[in-house]
């Protein structure tokens, strides 16, 4: 990973846009946030770029004329306003993504979108918004943790959804089953996540995090809507779930309010799923 200066096309594009934002009398702030804030771009980065207005009124003004604004090359843009107001991407000549978000300093993102890295600033309050964000962004990283109470509503979901999953299957509804299993995926993803690697899961750069053996049983988990694959998915969840709650009671005990038989019970109506598709 290097810094954005470390990449010629996406540091000389940053510069340009730079150099024609802060030409504008009404921007009092630049800042980056993403993977181009913390030191850890690639050539496939995006740059995540935020524009700080001084009112609202000259954000506006400036945001009706986004058409034609003096960017560098592009090949294509488009408003992102199903994330957010104000909010535009482009890709620029060769191959460089920059989302650009305009903000004012009553509208400028709190810390859980940071860190941030602020590259130009009129107002002292740019400076202290960017220390205190960054502060406030590290110590919730190092603190999250996944509540005993949040474990144990999990363990309960996963196995009523697996239910669910038997009956849908039983009466070929595969589409619903297939369309609804990042849930129950989602729960294993984070357990793992938090007891094994880090405090929130991530789909991105996944591959540089989790080991290859667990990501092979990660993959899996994305069934198709077809009678077999949707089983051995729901058979390989069982004992996933399985095996991260023996991890878990390692380390708080018999926290659980699902019994083992009611999980056997689950277990063999999948596998009488199975017998019955041989």
């Amino acid at each position: 990973m290097v810094v954005l200066e470390e990449l010629p096309e996406h540091s000389r594009i940053y510069s340009e846009l730079e150099t024609f934002f802060k030409s504008l009398s009404s921007v009092i702030g630049i800042f980056l946030s993403g993977s181009s804030a913390i030191d850890t771009m690639d050539q496939y980065s995006d740059i995540d770029l935020g524009v700080v207005f001084d009112t609202v009124e000259n954000m506006d003004s400036f945001w009706k004329l986004r058409w034609d604004w003096k960017l560098p090359r592009w090949f294509h843009r488009f408003d992102a306003d199903h994330v957010r107001d104000h909010f535009i991407i482009y890709l620029f000549e060769p191959n460089v993504k920059v989302d650009i978000v305009l903000y004012t300093l009553d509208s400028i993102p709190p810390p859980e979108g940071g860190p941030y890295l602020l590259r130009y600033a009129k107002e002292s309050k740019l400076n202290t918004w960017e220390v205190t964000s960054n502060s406030q962004s590290k110590s919730k990283i190092l603190s999250s943790s996944l509540e005993l109470e949040e474990i144990i509503h999990d363990d309960e979901r996963m196995w009523a959804w697996l239910y669910y999953c038997y009956l849908h299957i039983a009466r070929g509804e595969y589409y619903t089953v297939a369309t609804d299993f990042f849930m129950l995926r989602g729960i294993v993803e984070k357990w793992i996540a938090h007891f094994k690697y880090q405090s929130v899961f991530r789909t991105r750069r996944l591959e540089g995090v989790f080991r290859s053996k667990d990501l092979d049983e990660l993959k899996h988990l994305f069934p198709t809507p077809e009678e077999e694959s949707l089983i051995h998915a729901c058979k390989l969840l069982i004992d996933l779930t399985i095996e991260l709650r023996n991890e878990i009671g390692v380390k708080f005990g018999n926290i659980w309010r699902t019994s083992d038989s009611s999980i056997e019970k689950i277990r063999q109506d999948f596998c009488s799923l199975l017998r019955s598709e041989s």
